[in-house]
């Protein structure tokens, strides 16, 4: 059932309040000079319930013009929110309004949310959040799912100028996570110089790496792989001989028809994608300067050329058409396959839920003679969080996401020890007020080398941050236990295997510094014309020869438009606009 909410404390209601307190203790304080005091005594408490008054006004204008500025009396603001029917994996007991976030964030800062829009999932919440749009029923402080939505909210002047919140309440730390990533990630929610929403930042993952069974490849008798070739030969050799001696055979490289990976999945082709430097569904710079879409260059066609021949020698899972996120790891733990294309988190997810100590997991990547590797960003979810327009505490978003992903993480970690232990509990990030994640684009080569450090003794576990003292108990428990279960195993062989091979290569992003803009031109009539075209090359049931007929198909059915208007945002952002 979809979950609505009903206007709660207004603004004016809270400045009456306000106003009310501080002149009921004022007249307390006159109060106590009548009767049996003196007139000295009078006076003298007078000017001490003024200067009292003088204290917690100093308080509130601190609060309202400080990233840390506690306020002085309880600030509740009404939130809207996703929020899982399965609490987030919190301990039990624990709830949206009441968790060791929302504890640390009232001790802190004085603040409290009341969750009164809510969905279950981003599809339910979108809709419930477009109905209170359409109402203009907002709460205080909401999350908002993507660009199209804000575009609305800032036409129809619902929610508040964020400028000069950001530029006083926002700590520095938090404003270089922001600048780590260049003008792009800013500019996306800045409408004609105004700030208007907290973007959610996605961290840089580097490449998706080749997963392949290790003790497969030894019990074979075979080389490690050096290049994108031998490996699709040792996945050759896993289909012929069937080590996993599965009564089914052995399927190949496993992956998801959509073939083109988003950032919280794993089970791509991009990797073979990128190897020709061709980026399907990712909007690029061509030789002529001019944008162009990935899905329809030279490169892609040559790179679905390839993956047609691996179909036809079986190194691809012949069945992938009725694969899906849900069974493909079923055919990874019934040792159906030993290879597939996966995050550097791919240890957490999906290869946890499947340990089994005797399947030795092995990340590589492929990359030039010169070291380095050419891939593309992934933009993810274009989350940003708004305040409603004459909300009387619009500071309360820099404020907090300071609190979280600055204070909690280097200098109050004291304070922030229930953090630290929902972090360590693998407790979802729904559980946070806003839900949304940041921190600076390189993040996940920090934490590495951090815990690296501190595993070599050059380091002290006290200086790793909250986060990095989480993963780096994992990663030791990982190495001084006989048998380790599987999130020790997972933490380490993510954290440390994984991120470390992605450390020692050359990586570019070909679309880094673009503004998210780029991400809202797409069509899912042209993605679904797309991953038609590119699978009837790939299976053979259309010569790669095809692929020009596609091209063309693209451009009328709509591409043309879209290219239009990406080389009109790459001009206004050239010229400043």
């Amino acid at each position: 059932m979809e979950r609505r909410w009903k206007p709660e404390t207004t603004t004016w209601y809270r400045k009456i309040r306000r106003a009310v307190s501080i002149l009921l203790l004022l007249g307390v304080w006159l109060l106590s000079g009548c009767g049996n005091h003196s007139a000295e005594n009078t006076e003298m408490d007078s000017t001490a319930a003024l200067q009292y008054t003088e204290q917690i006004k100093k308080e509130w204008e601190e609060a309202e013009s400080t990233p840390f500025g506690k306020y002085p009396e309880l600030v509740t603001y009404t939130l809207g929110k996703v929020a899982p029917d399965d609490n987030s994996n919190m301990p039990a007991g624990d709830t949206y309004e009441d968790n060791n976030y929302t504890r640390y964030l009232k001790e802190l800062l004085n603040v409290q949310n009341k969750d009164v829009l809510e969905g279950i999932d981003h599809a339910q919440y979108t809709r419930l959040l477009q109905m209170s749009i359409s109402e203009e029923e907002l709460p205080d402080i909401m999350l908002v799912t993507n660009q199209q939505i804000l575009d609305e909210l800032v036409e129809q002047d619902l929610i508040a100028d964020l400028t000069e919140v950001f530029d006083n309440c926002t700590s520095d730390r938090v404003k270089e996570m922001y600048e780590s990533y260049g003008e792009g990630k800013m500019q996306s929610v800045t409408y004609e110089g105004r700030i208007m929403a907290f973007p959610e930042t996605e961290v840089y993952t580097g490449p998706s790496l080749l997963w392949l069974r290790k003790d497969w490849i030894d019990s074979l008798g075979l080389q490690e792989p050096k290049t994108m070739e031998e490996a699709m030969e040792v996945v050759r050799k896993f289909v012929e001989e069937n080590p996993g001696a599965n009564e089914n055979g052995n399927v190949g490289l496993v992956f998801d028809p959509s073939l083109v990976g988003q950032s919280d999945q794993c089970f791509s082709l991009d990797p073979i994608f990128d190897s020709f430097h061709a980026y399907p569904g990712k909007w690029i710079q061509g030789e002529n300067g001019k944008m162009i879409c990935g899905s329809v260059t030279e490169e892609t066609k040559m790179a679905l050329k390839k993956l047609s021949e691996y179909y036809r020698n079986g190194i691809l899972d012949r069945a992938f058409m009725v694969s899906n996120a849900k069974n493909l790891p079923e055919l990874l733990k019934d040792g159906r396959s030993g290879a597939f294309f996966g995050w550097w988190w791919a240890p957490n997810n999906p290869l946890a839920e499947i340990y089994d100590e005797e399947a030795e997991w092995k990340p590589y990547l492929f990359t030039t003679d010169s070291n380095r590797v050419m891939t593309s960003l992934s933009y993810g979810r274009d989350y940003c969080v708004v305040a409603r327009k004459g909300f009387e505490h619009p500071e309360i978003i820099p404020k907090i996401m300071s609190a979280l992903f600055d204070y909690a993480r280097y200098d109050g970690k004291e304070e922030a020890k229930g953090v630290g232990e929902y972090l360590r509990m693998n407790v979802d990030p729904t559980a946070t007020p806003f839900v949304i994640n940041l921190d600076y684009s390189d993040a996940i080569f920090r934490t590495t080398s951090n815990i690296q450090k501190v595993m070599d003794g050059e380091k002290n576990v006290g200086e790793l941050t909250v986060l990095e003292q989480g993963y780096y108990k994992s990663c030791r428990e990982y190495l001084d236990t006989k048998e380790p279960e599987a999130w020790q195993w997972a933490a380490y062989e993510s954290r440390i295997a994984a991120v470390s091979r992605l450390a020692e290569a050359d990586i570019s992003y070909v679309n880094e510094g673009y503004s998210q803009e780029f991400d809202t031109l797409k069509s899912s009539v042209l993605s679904e014309l797309s991953e038609k075209a590119f699978i009837l090359i790939i299976t053979g049931e259309k010569p790669v020869e095809y692929f020009d007929t596609y091209v063309t198909e693209w451009y009328e059915t709509g591409g043309e438009e879209l290219t239009r208007q990406a080389n009109e945002i790459a001009e206004n952002r050239q010229h400043g606009e």
